[in-house]
């Protein structure tokens, strides 16, 4: 089960390598939707093939070295 405490440390993990991607408000789309409406502009982010970074990137740094000098 996902738990808060993983996402935190998977934060932890990616951040140094991660960009942070912007929040822009849309106010021709708030007009639209009658109400606030942001994009977060995700396509700004790097990717390896297919997958996006964080997740790639996430699953590597979570293998502890132990498990790596079997």
């Amino acid at each position: 089960m996902l738990t808060l405490d993983m996402i935190y440390q998977a934060r932890e993990r990616i951040s140094p390598y991660i960009i942070r991607t912007p929040l822009i408000r849309v106010q021709n789309l708030e007009r639209f939707l009658g109400c606030e409406a942001y994009l977060k502009l995700e396509n700004m982010q790097n990717t390896v093939g297919p997958f996006k970074l964080r997740w790639a990137l996430n699953k590597i740094l979570s293998y502890s070295m132990e498990c790596c000098m079997k």
